[in-house]
Parts: C-alpha cells; structure tokens; sequence
C-alpha cells in the first residue's frame, strides 16, 4: 500500500480496520481489548472507525497483539542533528 498517496483520514481509518482485524482474529470484544488498553470501549470503538488516538494508546493496543516490532524500521531510523543536516544542503548547494 502507498501510504504517500493517503490523506490522513484514509491511513487513521485503515489503521482503525486493522485493530479491529487484530482484535477479532484475538477473539476479543472491544471491552475485553480496551481493559487490557486501559481506554474505554468508547475510546476503543473510535480508534476502530478511525478516530485520532495518542501516540501511547496505540503503543499498547500494538503491546497486547505483540506487534511492536512493527515500529522498528520507525525507530532504526538515524536521527540527523540540525548541524549535519545544514552541513548536507550547503554540500547540495555547493555541487
């Protein structure tokens, strides 16, 4: 799928269908799921239907799937100081 081309409404509402997938094969109901959270059905059913969430909520719903390794490409990442990253466009500019 190309994430590029999706508005973020389209990527929170595949990510909603995709906890909801991960919830059912789990054999989980939304309160079952948003006990372990630590959220609201509520909160739970929303995030489903692709409401906005934090950060941490999603962090622990991907916990009780065992899916953080999901993040790792995300947080293997290097981080580029705002010094080298100056230092690489006076480079571009340069050439």
């Amino acid at each position: 799928m190309n994430w590029q081309l999706q508005l973020e409404n389209e990527v929170l509402t595949d990510l909603g269908k995709y906890i909801k997938a991960l919830r059912k094969n789990a054999g989980m109901n939304q309160t079952q799921l948003a006990e372990r959270v630590g959220v609201s059905r509520v909160n739970i059913s929303e995030i489903e239907r692709g409401s906005n969430t934090s950060i941490s909520t999603l962090l622990r719903i991907l916990k009780v799937f065992n899916k953080l390794d999901a993040l790792e490409e995300i947080l293997q990442v290097p981080l580029i100081s705002p010094k080298q990253l100056f230092e690489q466009e006076n480079k571009k500019r340069k050439s």
